[in-house]
């Protein structure tokens, strides 16, 4: 990968770094904010809803927009955006506020994690590109192993706005850098993308990815945003040990997540999927339905990140597989929508689900696992179906413009 090319993808891995922060450290100061802000347990769920809500309309929009304006120029714009949604997060004084800043980073969070992989896609060679998309999923790992560990503390020894405060200065000082490194799309064509088109997307194979986008992030949030209330109130795991579980776990996704790169292109993405699916479900079974022992919370946790992270890598590169180049943020931004709103879908019906005891325990955990493991069960079928599905991809577009299918 050349220096150019490494500058860039170091530049959208730190900008995904900001945006996977803000939403990853909401959750785990969720018994924090519900001493500070006085809000109550089952309201956590709908801080996660209402970011993905945001998301989902944002995308929405995208879907028509994104591809008329130089992807450069939009990442800057969205960039500034969720920059502002996470000032008023910071200096949020009750629920109202905060859910506010909330719905402000979200909305402006799909456009740059669509963007994200636009960018890479566009202007990565296609033999390097599972390298590069590795790198800015790496991001993730980042956020776990350096920024939730470092929040959690500095919220302990001080207060819950500091890590946020903290985040905003370094977006700005990224910001600065993408300013600097990030590429001008010299070729932009003004692309229109009606319904007849999206509805053409979901007749062929594209329609299975956007399934199992949908049915991975439901997934994942139907734990994610109680995972931390879950572990220091049922589990009776201490407050001061979970930035140790983000460490470790992150520690364990990031490995995976960059071994990836090589292997996925020599085993193909399915077997990702397979790997992640089986530890994910053993995990979910071990550590949910069941009430594991304090002692084994470390490596179920462990073993969670670690799924997860194979999951996305696997969906991540299928989608990748399914995008070209000139207008693939639109379409990008369409398989945001449907993954955003099946977050907040699994994040409400989690809550809607989960109530809080008398003695402060969450009760309904082992249906809410059980959901998930029938849910993360499909993705290894949908994968299968994949392969059976090999059809020509057709466009009623020009057939001098490539296209994002």
């Amino acid at each position: 990968m050349s220096r150019q090319f490494l500058l860039m993808v170091l530049t959208i891995t730190a900008i995904q770094f900001v945006n996977i922060m803000d939403f990853m450290i909401i959750m785990p100061l969720g018994a924090d904010l519900i001493h500070a802000l006085g809000i109550k347990p089952a309201h956590m769920g709908m801080i996660g809803s209402v970011h993905k809500g945001a998301a989902a309309i944002s995308a929405l929009f995208c879907i028509f927009l994104l591809d008329r304006f130089s992807r450069r120029q939009a990442m800057l714009y969205s960039f500034a955006g969720l920059l502002t949604g996470i000032t008023i997060t910071a200096y949020a004084e009750g629920f109202p506020s905060l859910l506010i800043g909330r719905f402000l980073a979200g909305f402006f969070s799909a456009p740059v994690t669509a963007l994200a992989i636009a960018l890479i896609v566009y202007h990565i060679p296609s033999n390097q590109r599972p390298r590069a998309l590795s790198l800015v999923m790496g991001a993730f790992s980042l956020v776990t192993i350096i920024g939730v560990p470092a929040s959690l503390e500095l919220a302990q020894l001080g207060h819950w706005r500091l890590p946020f405060i903290l985040l905003q200065g370094l977006g700005i000082a990224i910001f600065l850098f993408a300013y600097r490194y990030l590429p001008t799309q010299r070729d932009i064509a003004l692309v229109h993308v009606n319904a007849s088109l999206l509805f053409n997307q979901f007749r062929q194979k594209s329609g299975l990815l956007y399934l199992t986008t949908a049915l991975t992030m439901f997934t994942g949030f139907l734990i994610i945003p109680y995972l931390s209330v879950y572990l220091q109130y049922n589990l009776a795991y201490p407050r001061d040990s979970i930035g140790l579980l983000y460490f470790v776990g992150g520690i364990a996704s990031f490995l995976a997540m960059q071994g990836s790169g090589y292997f996925i292109n020599r085993l193909g993405f399915a077997s990702f999927a397979i790997t992640g699916t089986i530890l994910l479900c053993f995990v979910l079974y071990q550590g949910f339905v069941k009430t594991p022992p304090t002692a084994f919370v470390l490596p179920l946790f462990v073993g969670f990140m670690v799924a997860f992270a194979l999951r996305n890598i696997a969906v991540t590169n299928w989608l990748a597989q399914h995008s070209a180049t000139t207008r693939c943020s639109g379409f990008i931004a369409l398989n945001a929508t449907i993954q955003h709103i099946a977050s907040a879908l699994g994040s409400l019906c989690s809550g809607y689900l989960l109530h809080l005891s008398p003695t402060g325990e969450l009760l309904g955990m082992p249906l809410v696992a059980s959901l998930a493991i029938l849910t993360a069960s499909t993705l290894p079928i949908l994968v299968w179906l994949n392969r059976y599905a090999q059809r020509p991809i057709l466009t009623y577009l020009p057939t001098q413009e490539r296209t994002c299918l």
